[in-house]
């Protein structure tokens, strides 16, 4: 309505003489427009304001009544003041009709002047007092507009220009901008971070198109925070129109939006919570269920933190990793090896103290003490863990977060944490109070309601109490008709059948079941499945088995064939849900035969480490295009024993029109094929050892064969060529005898090895005492040490200490050790012989100060043809049987030799061990058992760790036998934990370890603080030089080749028992 001209009149008559009176008389009152019939006034009042309508009655075609009807109908003219014209008589005028038409007066022709323009007038008045209110509270509305616009909860802009110069922006606007000058300033200028991200971009279309545009849940990164200068994540619902000028060009762009980041990560939240619980209910795995909790953290975050979930072992001593999607498995490794404690990094101090703890500079958090290292290799400056506490209080686990940069959680990173872990305390099952269980019982209907199994919840009298959606649609009845119903009143068809005999039984039994049923009016087929309720009702599951009885009818004709194959083989629905599994197969996966395979899914076939793998790559190739896949794989076993290696081959089974029907595997256990390429591989290295060793005997053999011979052949050339000089004939003859000498006792060696070895050496047994033998010796062996310029001292005891024993070749074992110890010991050096008796038996140590014997070839020193001092060895002469040789004279006798040696340049000490001859002073009572004749060794703290039970077994009694104190571990992880609580003296280590291998683990090992005593060796089926070296590098004192002898055994406990304090 506007005041700024003259108010209208309209003038409506269908006689212009008539118009031209009414002009006449209100001329000068307002502006007159007049018209001549109903169909042009009515144009005129849409399409202008009037302040009076004065409107004839009696109009042809459209009468004034029939138009002023008209006028009121329409929202623009409802109000318009009319005044009805009529030539009739006044008394016959149908006031009832025009007041109901909104008449406001009616005059008479003729008119009175005055009188009209009077009313006229005032309705004149009337108009220009109404546009003046009216002004002022359009006014007042801008002015609320304005008021809204600023104080609106939406996201409010105006900005002008293709620059997008901000002219207006409300108070959640500069809020988004954290606060930053905004007014007059283009977008790009004010917030320069939107750069890149798009958003810049849709206002320019907007602009240059003139069209609307729409964003929802759209991304951006903005300035925010402490001091503004961090990014910020939200997320924004928007829509950006143009501003026209009155002629229709675009002169800016409108922003209306909604900041729905906290709605976002609620529906983030609402989901990975929904997730866990739908799997939770649907008996997943419980690390697939904390796997999804943990990624959900981690989606929340926007990717800053990486999350954890750790569950309490039972002991309550440590956490153990259930769930970490991106924190690297060494990682998870190294923090699982935690004690739980006060100063335990983050996990473990959150399960000590049952509270949160918070490290926002790991660095310099004295929780991290000790642990800093592990943070700092992988990166994370931060972290946050939050107890996982059951309803009575109990610490179940920990749910941690660990970030990349110094920083503090977020509140609403907190509060979501928060929420996930009291999700997985939910998961995990603590339901102890009233509350709770009502709690857990809502909760459970939302998780049914949203299955797409049906559920159906009975009481004890058969009454339906709960059904959910799916329920209906299985059933194809309402909720309402099914609730409160009878269970046997709504299925009829189940009345008289097995398959009620069946559920009454389980009911009665309150045992769960399975059975199949066939609805006729529906001509599908259900898998009901019945369990039975806490309070005494039932629970029961309905499927929709069709397509699987379908599928099943073609693919069963293939099990008959299979029901005889000894290999594994299976037959699974297109979604890897079991339906069939040959006897083979039934026990390589140690399942009874009346196991329900419908209850197993394939990946459940798979150890839990291998099935990323299984659903990334087998299963992708199966359900895809490839439909096959075939390759090693390993097979879990039930009682948690070690996986079975297996080869698998998969494929899709189809019909005739490529539908997939099924998944079909056929797996084959190779565990004698593996277990023999193991042993090829041993036999192949111990005979590729055995013939370097051959043809190092060979050459050795052929060098001291050349030394006598030598200087005997150029001794007879000497008499040849000078026969009668007597002197120089004595010389050489002389010479030739020595040489001669060497010769017969390098031959006499190996003949006794060789007799020894067949078993055709005699020993001509005597009581004899032990110092006539070390005095034959060391006067054997006299000229030899003289002649290295040695001092040997003998120590004896004063006791006789008598052998039983063959005196020549007693004196052969000492004599050998004496003329080893003068070879290798570099003039002038110190051997001591020294006897004493212990427990029954007569022990001879001779000692040097040699070149000593280095820790990898320690064990080996007694076997024949080896020569372990490198080149001096050949410097020295000698065929590598004398230690042998003295090792089995040593046994012959009942006895045990050993060797030890600090190390290259520490010297050596080779101890013998004799029994006493029977009957004499201190002598052992006779023993029969075969540990008898065992040397003595104080008793050690000994751990084996080796993956094949029967091994590690055997090698444990084998130890206790021989008065050690054992731990035996399969896998490396277990190994590790055993040996910071054992603490051993001494630890057998397989290489080939599961989960961490025997290198890795001795490097764990010698990382602790209180293992560095502890002496590590390799036991491995691989003895190449290489595989030695490997075994030194990663921190191992000696490597031992399986089978190890029980020589070599005792030599290894002899010298660990002397090594310590």
């Amino acid at each position: 309505m506007s005041t700024d001209h003259t108010p209208n009149i309209l003038l409506v008559d269908d006689q212009p003489a008539n118009l031209a009176v009414l002009e006449a008389i209100l001329t000068g009152v307002g502006e007159l427009v007049a018209v001549t019939s109903g169909e042009a006034a009515l144009r005129e009042v849409l399409a202008r304001d009037f302040a009076v309508v004065l409107l004839d009655v009696r109009m042809p075609t459209m009468n004034g009544f029939e138009l002023a009807e008209l006028i009121r109908q329409h929202p623009r003219t409802q109000g318009l003041p009319i005044i009805f014209l009529t030539a009739g008589d006044a008394d016959e005028f149908p006031l009832e009709r025009a007041y109901a038409l909104g008449a406001v007066d009616y005059m008479t022709k003729p008119f009175n002047p005055v009188v009209l323009r009077a009313k006229v007038s005032v309705f004149i008045d009337l108009y220009r007092k109404s546009a003046q209110l009216a002004r002022v509270e359009e006014e007042r509305h801008r002015a609320a507009l304005r008021d809204i616009f600023h104080r609106a909860p939406a996201i409010m802009g105006v900005m002008r220009g293709p620059d997008h110069v901000i002219e207006m922006a409300n108070q959640r606007y500069r809020e988004l901008a954290c606060g930053r000058a905004l007014d007059g300033l283009p977008l790009r200028e004010a917030m320069p971070e939107l750069a890149g991200q798009e958003f810049i971009e849709v206002l320019d279309q907007v602009y240059a198109r003139g069209q609307a545009l729409e964003g929802h849940n759209v991304r951006v990164l903005l300035r925010g925070g402490e001091g503004c200068a961090a990014l910020e994540e939200h997320f924004l619902d928007f829509v950006c129109m143009a501003l026209r000028e009155p002629d229709g060009n675009v002169d800016g762009v409108l922003l209306h939006g909604v900041d729905v980041t906290e709605r976002t990560r609620a529906n983030l939240l609402a989901v990975g919570q929904r997730s866990a619980l739908e799997l939770a209910v649907t008996d997943a795995p419980l690390g697939d269920v904390l796997d999804v909790l943990a990624r959900t953290a981690e989606d929340y975050s926007g990717g800053a933190a990486l999350a954890s979930v750790q569950l309490m072992t039972p002991d309550g001593r440590r956490l153990r990793h259930a769930a970490a999607p991106s924190l690297p498995a060494a990682f998870q490794r190294e923090v699982d090896a935690i004690r739980v404690g006060p100063v335990g990094a983050a996990a473990a101090s959150a399960a000590w103290r049952a509270a949160t703890v918070n490290s926002a500079d790991i660095e310099h958090d004295a929780l991290w003490e000790g642990h800093r290292d592990l943070a700092r290799a992988y990166g994370l400056h931060a972290s946050r863990a939050m107890p996982i506490l059951a309803p009575s209080g109990d610490v179940l686990g920990t749910f941690a977060l660990y970030f990349r940069d110094r920083r503090h959680a977020t509140p609403q990173e907190q509060a979501a944490m928060a929420l996930l872990a009291n999700t997985a305390s939910l998961v995990i099952g603590q339901r102890h109070e009233a509350a709770e269980r009502q709690a857990a019982e809502q909760r459970s209907h939302a998780i049914l309601d949203s299955m797409s199994e049906g559920f159906i919840a009975l009481d004890r009298e058969w009454r339906i109490t709960y059904a959910n959606g799916a329920a209906e649609d299985v059933t194809q009845r309402r909720n309402e008709d099914l609730v409160g119903a009878q269970f046997w009143d709504l299925f009829r068809t189940l009345r008289g059948t097995p398959q009620e005999s069946a559920l009454r039984d389980s009911v009665a039994g309150r045992a769960a079941s399975r059975i199949e049923t066939f609805d006729p009016g529906q001509e599908r087929w259900f898998e009901i499945n019945a369990f039975p309720m806490e309070e005494g009702g039932t629970a029961l599951y309905f499927r929709d088995e069709s397509d699987r009885r379908r599928a099943e009818a073609g693919i069963r004709r293939l099990a008959a064939v299979a029901e005889q194959s000894s290999d594994f083989i299976g037959i699974f629905t297109a979604d890897a849900g079991g339906i069939w599994l040959n006897p083979a197969g039934r026990r390589m996966a140690g399942l009874g035969a009346q196991a329900n395979i419908a209850a197993w899914r394939m990946i459940d076939f798979f150890p839990r480490e291998d099935r990323p793998f299984i659903v990334g790559q087998v299963m992708a190739a199966l359900t895809g295009d490839q439909a096959e896949w075939e390759g090693e794989l390993r097979l879990a076993q039930p009682d948690g024993g070690e996986p079975l290696p297996v080869y698998f081959k998969g494929f899709a089974v189809t019909d005739g029109d490529g539908n997939n029907l099924g998944l079909a595997t056929i797996t084959r256990d190779i565990t004698q094929q593996k277990r023999a390429e193991d042993e090829l591989r041993r036999v192949a290295a111990d005979l590729s050892e055995a013939d370097l060793r051959k043809s190092e005997f060979l050459a050795t053999l052929a060098h001291e064969l050349r030394n006598p011979l030598a200087p005997i052949r150029t001794g007879l050339d000497l008499l040849r060529m000078a026969p009668g000089d007597t002197a120089a004939a004595k010389r050489v003859h002389g010479m030739m005898d020595r040489q001669l000498g060497h010769l017969i006792h390098l031959v006499d060696d190996l003949l006794d090895i060789a007799r020894i070895t067949r078993g055709k050496i005699e020993l001509k047994k005597e009581a004899v005492p032990l110092p006539t033998i070390v005095g034959m010796a060391v006067e054997t062996s006299a000229a030899l040490v003289e002649a290295h310029g040695h001092r040997l001292e003998v120590d004896l005891p004063p006791d006789p200490l008598e052998l039983e024993a063959d005196v020549t070749r007693l004196v052969q074992v000492l004599s050998n050790l004496l003329n080893n110890a003068a070879k290798y010991t570099p003039h002038g050096g110190t051997i001591r012989l020294a006897a004493w008796r212990d427990d029954g038996q007569a022990v001879i140590a001779v000692s040097d100060n040699g070149v000593g014997i280095g820790p990898e070839a320690i064990g080996s020193v007694f076997e024949m043809f080896t020569q372990v001092r490198g080149s001096l060895d050949r410097a020295q002469g000698g065929l590598g049987i004398g230690l042998s040789l003295v090792r089995r004279l040593v046994e012959l006798h009942g006895g045990r030799v050993s060797a030890f040696s600090g190390g290259q340049g520490q010297g050596s000490t080779f101890t013998v061990r004799l029994p006493l001859r029977p009957g004499s002073p201190h002598a052992r009572p006779e023993e029969n058992g075969a540990a008898g004749g065992a040397a003595a060794t104080a008793p050690l703290r000994v751990l084996v760790v080796d993956d094949n039970e029967d091994a590690a077994d055997s090698l444990a009694a084998l130890l206790q036998l021989l008065g050690h104190t054992t731990r035996v571990a399969h896998d490396g992880p277990e190994g590790l934990f055993l040996a910071e609580s054992f603490q051993p003296d001494l630890a057998f280590l397989d290489i080939g370890l599961p989960g961490m291998n025997g290198y890795d683990l001795a490097g764990a090992i010698r990382r602790m603080g209180t293992m560095q005593q502890v002496v590590l060796i390799a036991l491995t089926g691989w003895g190449a030089h290489s595989d030695q070296q490997q075994s030194q590098e990663a921190g191992f004192d000696q490597h031992l080749t399986k089978p190890v002898s029980l020589e070599a055994l005792e030599q290894a406990l002899g010298a660990v028992a002397r090594a310590l304090p």
